[in-house]
């Protein structure tokens, strides 16, 4: 029982969690077999650990059935699925107390349908001050305005109150379009944003890209969330421009009392991706970058989330460039915590790795990469680069040769698990490196200018483009 998908489900329960679903069980309400009660009480005395001889299968059984009844496997298995449905209507639940707008919106619906019209109207006078309040700041604010204006649609109806049906109507097709825009442009940058940083996936945007300007038009500005989904998806497409980022960026500035966090999260991961898919190398790129990732951990506390494996990485790889091994060492040791246990040692490895090369211990950073366990599906495209410049700062040939002739095969054979920027980013510096390191043994003056421009001034994605400029000795353009 320790490994199964039941036991992992009740240890993201909280110490509170665990507590309120022992009364669910017990509430006669919600469950009347005492054998599930039995057994949430059982569980919820071997919470958080859940030790594998407290959690076995027999000793379960024998602490629910007793000792005297014979263990018997179908039953147990029986017992384990009514207490996973129980914890499934728990959760529900707890998310209804967690929204009272939801709550309101279900019995308003309920009083509506059995006539109750005097009660409806108090619910929905109600329902209309909640989401007048929390208009902009809650994430769900045209989705439930959607449903408060099918309800009063049907209120009126029902009663034959035809000018206030007139008017629900109305309002239910503004905010419905208001709702059809905010979704699409939030799916719109979202999957734009995925093809240009972590897949490979061709997503087909023709119908999108069809009512792109059409919608442009439209005036966004008295609807800050539409407005700034739109500015995002501006800013995500292949043509965006520092206007565009500039814009988003204003629109936060502006906006940002009256957005959710989880709207001022996105935003900030999305002005940071336009920064590094444009001037990645730029240490002030990476110090705005950074700016925007230590806002993102500061809202993933406040929300009481575990912070992204990602964001930990990003952060740990721009820190050491603008504020030292010494900030980026203590950032590593305070939010190790916040990584998955199954995944921590691998992303661990990696930004201490990275750390190594940066400070010139190139022995550490093989040593640190070759030993290092598979903690993401693009894992192997995170730690093994580094390896093989820490190599190439060896001298160590064979090595180099053999790992650069090993991630050429293994690029194209998984070429597919990238985006299209990262694929040409790496398979760039892959052809390039060879080149680099004929001359750094045999000096060729227009070997060395051809590399110097391609790094240079073409818009060309390199992976490490500023570790490559250093080797050819030439500065890399800030503009």
């Amino acid at each position: 029982m320790k490994n199964s998908k039941f036991i992992a489900l009740l240890q993201t329960f909280s110490g509170k969690e665990i507590k309120r679903f022992v009364a669910f069980a017990q509430s006669p309400y919600f469950n009347k077999n005492k054998n599930v009660t039995a057994l949430c009480e059982v569980l919820a005395k071997a919470y958080p650990t859940f030790e594998d001889k407290k959690v076995a299968k027999a000793t379960l059984f024998r602490c629910v059935f007793g000792a005297e009844k014979p263990y018997h496997d179908a039953t147990m298995r029986n017992l384990v699925s009514d207490v996973l449905q129980l914890a499934d209507a728990f959760l529900v639940q707890e998310n209804l107390a967690l929204s009272p707008v939801e709550k309101d919106l279900y019995a308003a619906r309920d009083l509506i349908m059995r006539d109750a019209f005097a009660l409806a109207e108090k619910k929905l006078a109600s329902l209309d001050a909640q989401l007048n309040q929390a208009h902009h700041t809650e994430g769900f604010y045209y989705q439930w305005r959607m449903l408060y204006y099918r309800l009063t649609d049907y209120l009126y109806y029902k009663q034959q109150k035809i000018a206030l049906r007139n008017e629900a109507l109305q309002a239910k097709l503004d905010n419905l379009f208001h709702y059809f825009c905010l979704d699409l442009f939030n799916l719109y940058s979202v999957m734009l944003n995925l093809q240009q940083t972590s897949t490979a996936h061709a997503f087909n945007f023709e119908a999108v890209s069809a009512v792109w300007e059409a919608l442009s038009a439209m005036p966004y500005s008295i609807e800050p969330q539409i407005a700034i989904a739109y500015h995002m998806a501006a800013l995500s497409r292949p043509n965006a421009t520092l206007a565009n980022y500039q814009t988003l960026s204003n629109a936060l500035q502006q906006h940002r009392h009256q957005l959710s966090s989880d709207l001022v999260i996105r935003v900030n991961v999305f002005l940071a991706n336009y920064l590094l898919r444009h001037q990645a190398h730029q240490t002030s790129t990476r110090a705005l970058c950074l700016q925007c990732y230590l806002d993102n951990i500061a809202l993933h506390q406040q929300r009481g989330e575990p912070i992204p494996a990602w964001l930990f990485n990003s952060i740990a790889d721009f820190a050491y460039a603008v504020y030292g091994k010494v900030w980026a060492l203590q950032f590593i040791e305070d939010y190790q915590h916040h990584l998955l246990p199954a995944t921590r040692e691998g992303w661990l490895n990696l930004a201490q790795a990275r750390i190594c090369f940066y400070e010139g211990n190139y022995a550490d950073t093989i040593a640190l990469i070759a030993n290092n366990v598979f903690f993401h599906e693009q894992g192997y495209f995170y730690g093994k680069p580094f390896m093989l410049y820490a190599y190439f700062e060896q001298d160590n040939y064979d090595a180099f040769y053999g790992l650069l002739d090993s991630m050429k095969h293994t690029l194209r054979r998984r070429s597919q698990e990238l985006s299209p920027f990262r694929y040409e980013a790496l398979k760039n510096t892959l052809d390039l490196l060879p080149q680099l390191y004929r001359l750094h043994h045999k000096p060729d003056t227009d070997l060395r200018r051809r590399l110097s421009d391609m790094l240079q001034h073409s818009d060309t994605p390199f992976h490490a483009r500023e570790w490559l400029a250093q080797k050819l000795g030439i500065p890399l353009n800030e503009g």
